[in-house]
């Protein structure tokens, strides 16, 4: 997969977007970019992240709308296809602005 794969999805869901792994958790890899010029190295997060578990990587780097508004952290367990949330924290708006978490739909 190349940089080039992101950079229609992204005109075509405008700016700011969201480039993220498609895999992963607790957001690592996740960038909300403003303008084209910041598309590569996000793209070069979104791979460089770690994969969790072992698992196989997911080769692909989505890219969504950004969608502005509270940020909320979920906690959840799964085991055996059973999703249990645990926890679900409204962050304040300080870390909001310190960190790559965000609110976002898929495209």
């Amino acid at each position: 997969m190349a940089l080039t794969s992101i950079l229609y999805p992204a005109g075509a869901v405008g700016f700011p977007c969201v480039v993220k792994p498609a895999d992963g958790a607790g957001s690592v890899g996740v960038t909300v970019v403003t303008g084209p010029e910041g598309l590569e190295q996000a793209w070069q997060a979104a791979r460089a992240a770690r994969v969790m578990y072992g698992l196989p990587r997911d080769e692909r780097v989505p890219v969504q709308e950004y969608v502005g508004g509270s940020e909320f952290s979920v906690q959840s367990v799964t085991q055996h296809g059973v999703s249990t949330h645990m926890c679900i924290t409204r962050l304040p708006p300080l870390r909001r602005m310190q960190s790559s978490l965000i609110v976002c739909r898929d495209s």
